[in-house]
């Protein structure tokens, strides 16, 4: 890598859950805005305009034409469904975490798995020490012009599997604690009680460890 490169690597994060849902709930709330908008430049009453916002609601869920609406009504309804995906703004990409060794068959198989996901909708994270190929595959957008994130966290350089799986794991840990503050503090600012995600504090740490 060029001198003065950061060690980690990160393309566009991705939002995931409640967000898409808060989203969708946004993108619906400006339609029916519109709809509203276009019927009173159509001097509708407001008889109509709530006939069509239930038939748009309707539609959403059930892709049920409408019977009952006058001409004027029934080609704001047209114009919304045929313009608008309601659905797009739940449609967001999940995130796969690559952990790879430096030997070539590890390398190659983690390459076929990265293509194999990332035409399904994945993002692509990579733990792996410094590797043309992954960081080609990585970047790479599977379209032009769809969403992609992407991020290679390069370990130190050792040449030797076992050591990588030593080195991977520290980073694993620290992002684990770093996820686990973001929720704590996420759940603190709602004034959730006793969430039990305190990085400190772990809950069940004994089923996760065995004793000889």
């Amino acid at each position: 890598m060029p001198p003065g490169t950061p060690n980690t690597i990160l393309g566009k994060n991705t939002i995931f859950g409640v967000k898409s849902i808060k989203a969708l709930i946004k993108y619906y709330n400006r339609t029916i805005e519109r709809v509203e908008t276009e019927a009173r430049e159509k001097n509708l009453n407001e008889d109509e305009i709530r006939e069509i916002i239930k038939a748009v609601s309707t539609y959403l869920f059930t892709r049920t034409y409408p019977f009952n609406l006058s001409k004027e009504g029934t080609e704001i309804f047209k114009e919304v469904v045929r313009n608008y995906d309601f659905f797009s703004q739940l449609y967001r990409n999940y995130p796969l975490i690559y952990i790879t060794g430096p030997d070539q068959r590890d390398v190659n198989l983690t390459i076929s798995q990265i293509n194999t996901h990332k035409i399904r909708g994945a993002d692509t994270f990579i733990i792996s020490e410094e590797n043309d190929k992954l960081m080609e595959n990585a970047k790479s957008a599977p379209s032009s012009d769809s969403y992609y994130g992407w991020g290679y966290i390069i370990l130190p350089k050792t040449g030797d599997s076992l050591l990588c799986t030593i080195s991977s794991t520290v980073v694993l840990q620290l992002l684990a604690l770093k996820m686990s503050e973001k929720k704590m503090v996420y759940l603190d600012r709602l004034g959730a009680i006793d969430h039990g995600v305190h990085p400190d504090v772990p809950k069940n740490v004994s089923k996760s460890i065995t004793v000889d």
